[in-house]
């Protein structure tokens, strides 16, 4: 029976990816949706659902917030790619 060991790259790799696995569900969690319901699509939801609250489209808040999803899953699959090339290549 082989025993699998791991080598400070590995650790650190996972330890990443999984951070950054639990990064993108918390910010995608945290970030309000942008149709509450079906009403809102026949103009029985709120005025402020496609103009934003302030008529902007939206907050800075969830723009940031946007931005940060969007990074954090390019990251996220770029490090896994990253990782399964490497593992092919040893």
């Amino acid at each position: 029976m082989a025993t699998a060991t791991f080598g400070v790259f590995e650790i650190i790799i996972g330890a990443l990816l999984l951070l950054l696995a639990l990064a993108v569900i918390l910010f995608t969690v945290v970030q309000t949706p942008k149709q509450q319901n079906m009403g809102s699509a026949f103009g029985g939801g709120e005025s402020d659902n496609f103009y934003g609250k302030n008529g902007n489209g939206g907050s800075s808040k969830e723009a940031a917030l946007q931005r940060i999803t969007k990074i954090a899953g390019v990251i996220f699959f770029l490090l896994l790619i990253a990782v399964n090339v490497v593992a092919v290549i040893k």
